[in-house]
């Protein structure tokens, strides 16, 4: 609350004439609010006078400053592990890839080769019915599902209020 005619910061940084001053104590004297006011301004500057002087650093250093740049080889050994990581990764598709589609792959001789056993059409044969036959499972799970899902719908919608069926 500041009803006194001038700004009593003023008064503490001294900007007012001597005169000015007189009228500001008066004031402040007869003022419950002000007083307060001037005693929080008083106990401000009392604790500003007790901190110590210390000198402005010449220069502020700012993030993007040249000197806090890592060198050239720790942002390319810093990229060493996503590097090795991606690698890793594409050589274990890769394998396993090939592994996948030739299980029987096997080495000899420096180079792969199908190792064709006597059985070989009648395993692909096999490998083909085994297929066929989980994707046949898995249509007809999958129509269960949705029949199931729509009869739970229709539930619902039965069991809404009619304002909410329109």
């Amino acid at each position: 609350m500041n009803c006194s005619p001038f700004d009593l910061r003023d008064y503490w940084f001294e900007e007012l004439s001597p005169e000015e001053r007189r009228q500001v104590e008066t004031h402040v004297a007869g003022c419950s609010g002000c007083h307060e006011e001037f005693e929080r301004l008083r106990l401000t500057r009392q604790a500003l006078s007790h901190l110590r002087e210390e000198e402005m650093p010449r220069r502020i250093a700012f993030v993007s400053d040249k000197v806090f740049e890592p060198t050239r080889f720790a942002r390319w050994w810093s990229g060493m592990p996503k590097l090795a990581f991606g690698l890793a990764l594409v050589l274990a598709v890769f394998f396993g890839g090939v592994w996948a589609t030739h299980p029987s792959l096997s080495v000899e001789t420096g180079k792969w080769q199908l190792a064709f056993g006597g059985g070989s059409a009648q395993a692909l044969a096999e490998m083909e019915a085994r297929h066929t036959a989980q994707m046949r499972t898995v249509e007809e799970t999958y129509e269960l599902m949705m029949k199931q899902m729509n009869q739970l719908y229709l539930r619902q919608a039965e069991m809404a209020p009619a304002s909410y069926r329109q």
